[in-house]
């Protein structure tokens, strides 16, 4: 079997696994898998067994949810002050954007959750089960935190208010998860897409290293959505708020290259080129059309590109 849900679930799956239990272990696991299978068949059971065995856990039972069942769950949070203690919900289901698909589940979720610098790993086994945390606070609370969990995450209203105000101090994969899950919500017709705009306005506020991917996934949703919304009358309101939350991280970034700018960089500059391009942005259209005789000519005589690489394909 060689297709994308064989590899692409199935190293998630491995990912999620190895969180959970931890990478020595995890490690140990498959070393004695390797060792004792060499020259020989075997089988994802084998794996599981040895895996489970070097973390002392039921692996073979939670690797089965997930490989032997199709889709993949969406995990319900909500969290509520009980006693002087955080009693947080979850509930699972399956998640589809499908009407009519047959229910699955439960999964056995390995779930970990992030309150300020505590992080606590949870399995949910049911389709529903409340978890402790100590004290009450109205800090944010991280549902797959490190973003390695093969599923999705809804959360309540509350916390999704408490999530937008520390978005920026979230690490990268964090910031990148909260707004894969809420696109994929609104894809489903799950989630209201003003709810997911409201996730975006909350980007320009991010730094670190993380920023570049993060408006490359923000230009990637609105792209979709322009496209999906082609001709009809939300299409204009679309593009507005698209090209005002693209136009000025494109600005930030100028359209020349710098001496030793990082590839992350020089990749977002060309997505944000070619994407406020098809969102109508005139300026953009203006400024590629002025290098668009420099993108076709060949290389000058130093071998250096007219246009830098990374700009080219955008602006032709």
């Amino acid at each position: 079997v060689f297709d994308s849900i064989t590899y692409v679930k199935g190293g998630a799956v491995l990912s999620m696994l190895e969180q959970w239990i931890g990478e020595d272990a995890f490690r140990r696991g498959l070393a004695a898998y390797i060792d004792e299978r060499k020259f020989s068949n075997a089988t994802a059971g084998d794996l599981w067994h040895h895996i489970g065995r070097a973390a002392n856990r039921p692996v073979t039972e939670v690797a089965a949810s997930w490989t032997d069942q199709i889709g993949f769950p969406l995990v319900d949070a909500g969290a509520a002050c009980e006693s002087g203690r955080t009693v947080v919900s979850l509930q699972q289901q399956r998640f589809t954007s499908s009407p009519g698909v047959p229910a699955s589940g439960p999964w056995r979720v390995p779930v970990r959750v992030a309150r300020g610098d505590s992080v606590q790993t949870w399995l949910l086994d049911q389709p529903q089960a409340r978890f402790e945390l100590p004290g009450c606070d109205d800090a944010p609370i991280v549902v797959n935190a490190g973003a390695r969990g093969f599923y999705r995450v809804r959360y309540s209203d509350e916390l999704q208010q408490r999530l937008r105000r520390g978005f920026a101090s979230f690490a990268a994969p964090d910031r990148v998860a909260l707004l894969a899950d809420s696109f994929a919500l609104v894809q489903a017709g799950q989630q209201d897409l003003a709810q997911h705009f409201a996730w975006l306005a909350q980007v320009p506020q991010a730094g670190g290293d993380g920023r570049a991917p993060l408006f490359a996934q923000v230009a990637s949703q609105l792209a979709q959505l322009d496209r999906t919304l082609h001709g009809t009358p939300a299409q204009p309101p679309l593009r507005n708020a698209a090209r005002s939350l693209l136009a000025p991280e494109l600005a930030r970034l100028g359209w020349d290259e710098t001496a030793n700018e990082d590839a992350e960089l020089r990749r977002l500059r060309g997505v944000l080129i070619g994407t406020l391009a098809q969102l109508g942005d005139a300026d953009v259209m203006a400024r590629a059309r002025e290098r668009w005789s420099a993108a076709l000519a060949p290389a000058g005589k130093s071998g250096a590109p007219r246009v830098p690489g990374s700009l080219r394909g955008a602006v032709i």
